[in-house]
């Protein structure tokens, strides 16, 4: 009898933790990592180092692009870049270490984005903008849209 009560009871303690929603903070911190990777695998894109969990497709007339991440480790990118760089290969602040999915923008420079992270407090963010207008902030099936100027702030826009 106590084995099951003491079961419940560690249940009931560690449901909150389990299930907790990301923080505005976090959300706005992923939102922003997400800017960080894209810019590095742009660069590793003109040096000729893209890595393998990265596929980026673009349209030089139009200037749409697809970058596709397939389980990429965000700290082996920036180790990467600090290599052929010279630079220190120290990494920004980005709170998870694995991203896949997709980050697309169009002739408008409107962006789509669907991803899904390992290593941090968001698991999943999916982002549409109109121009600079964030118009969609959804992180880990909750919408966070009220963050928008927070998450674009932080990217200086």
């Amino acid at each position: 009898m106590k084995k099951p009560a003491l079961l419940v009871l560690v249940l009931v303690l560690l449901a909150p933790a389990l299930f907790a929603a990301p923080t505005d903070e976090e959300v706005a911190l992923t939102f922003a990592g997400v800017f960080g990777v894209y810019g590095a695998v742009f660069l590793t894109a003109f040096t000729g180092t893209t890595p393998d969990a990265a596929t980026l497709d673009m349209d030089m007339e139009t200037g749409a692009s697809t970058l596709t991440f397939d389980d990429l480790d965000v700290a082996a990118l920036f180790a990467g870049i600090g290599e052929v760089t010279d630079g220190s290969g120290e990494m920004p602040e980005i709170v998870f270490s694995h991203i896949s999915g997709t980050f697309s923008t169009d002739s408008e420079g409107n962006l789509q984005m669907d991803v899904s992270f390992r290593g941090g407090p968001v698991k999943t963010m999916k982002v549409t903008t109109a121009g600079e207008d964030l118009t969609m902030l959804n992180a880990d099936g909750r919408d966070y849209s009220h963050i928008s100027e927070m998450a674009m702030m932080g990217l200086g826009m």
